[in-house]
């Protein structure tokens, strides 16, 4: 929001419906119902309220004390971007700005690879191996008595 009535690209206030005795969360309201309605004005005048529903698009804000210009809320994230108003009088495009481009998406990964294959393992057999006869231990020949 800025603080300062709806201008139009011409410097006019555009097409607009007026609504008195509203607060500014009810003009708000009415304005994202409302399927024309692109921004709305506020203003508080002593202990009046003034809501003006505005159909014609806005392109700045014309610096007046006690009044705040917003444009209408959008369910996105988008609406931080579009709706960047003009304090100075002079709007640099009549379009809104584009929104920055969005970061690429990470990389999609593999699917995730099976463990790589071993060799079977052999069975273990139920009757332990028979032990081979180890060959008695070979001595040297012990030398001849004397």
């Amino acid at each position: 929001s800025k603080n300062g009535g709806c201008r139009t690209q011409g410097g006019n206030q555009g097409s607009f419906d007026e609504v008195w005795g509203i607060s500014e969360f009810q003009c708000q309201r009415r304005c994202q119902r409302n399927k024309l309605c692109v921004a709305f004005e506020y203003s508080r005048v002593k202990k009046y309220q003034k809501c003006e529903l505005h159909e014609d698009a806005i392109v700045h804000v014309y610096p007046t004390p006690g009044e705040i210009c917003r444009m209408k809320p959008l369910p996105s994230l988008l609406t931080q971007y579009l709706g960047l108003l003009h304090v100075d009088g002079i709007a640099n495009s009549p379009t809104p700005p584009s929104p920055p481009s969005l970061p690429p998406l990470p990389p999609i990964l593999p699917p995730s690879l099976p463990p790589p294959s071993l060799p079977p393992i052999p069975p273990i057999p139920s009757t332990p191996p028979s032990p081979q006869p180890s060959p008695p231990p070979s001595l040297p020949p012990s030398p001849p008595p004397d």
